[in-house]
C-alpha cells in the first residue's frame, strides 16, 4: 500500500526522494520502494524516517483519515494564494 502520507510530507518540504533518503541515511531506491509500499522498512529506518521529518511514526504511517485530511488541507493551503 502506497504510504500517502510519507509522500505528502516530503513534498510539503520541497524534498526529493535523494535529499529524503540521504537525510534518513537509506538508499534513493531503498526510500522510493518504501513510499511505494513495495518494501516494508525496519523499526530502525521507521524511527529514522519520523526524526528526519520531525513527527512520529505513528503519524506517518499510521492510517488515520483526519491525519491525512490534515496533511491534505496544509499541502493544498500552501499552493492557494492568499485572498483578502
Amino acid at each position: 500500500m502506497k504510504q500517502v502520507k510519507l509522500i505528502a510530507i516530503r513534498d510539503l518540504t520541497g524534498l526529493t526522494h535523494e535529499e529524503a533518503a540521504r537525510g534518513v541515511g537509506i538508499s534513493r531506491s531503498y526510500y522510493t520502494q518504501i513510499e511505494q509500499g513495495t518494501r516494508t522498512p525496519s523499526i530502525t529506518v521507521l524511527l529514522r524516517i519520523a526524526n528526519f521529518f520531525r513527527t512520529t511514526v505513528e503519524e506517518i504511517f499510521l492510517t488515520s483519515n483526519d491525519t491525512l485530511g490534515n496533511i491534505n488541507r496544509q499541502r493544498t493551503a500552501s499552493k492557494l494564494p492568499r485572498t483578502g
